[in-house]
């Protein structure tokens, strides 16, 4: 990990979790908003997205599978990144960037 952060590790708070299910119902609990970021039916852009508040977590999923769809459940909103020509997303860690700065412009 902290050769690929180059230190961010260190500066962002960061957990790991074994279950991600069992982590969102925890979140949900203590009052967190869940979104993903995924495509797919259902999803609107993130251009389009309610008012990010503090709370609010995003959640990113596998590049090939996606979002577990347990997981996926528990989201209260499914933002996806409007994309022109032939791919239909990104690579998740470039998904999650484009996200993060967009959500955080208001």
């Amino acid at each position: 990990m902290g050769k690929t952060a180059l230190g961010a590790e260190q500066t962002v708070g960061w957990s790991h979790h074994n279950n991600a299910v069992d982590l969102a119902l925890y979140l949900r609990a203590q009052g967190w908003r869940l979104w993903a970021l995924e495509t797919g039916a259902g999803a609107i852009s993130i251009f389009d997205a309610p008012p990010l508040d503090a709370a609010t977590v995003l959640i990113a999923g596998n590049e090939v599978t996606g979002i577990d769809p347990d997981l996926l459940a528990l989201c209260s909103c499914t933002l996806s990144i409007p994309m022109v020509g032939r791919k239909r997303s990104l690579n998740v860690a470039t998904a999650f960037g484009v996200a993060a700065v967009v959500l955080n412009r208001s």
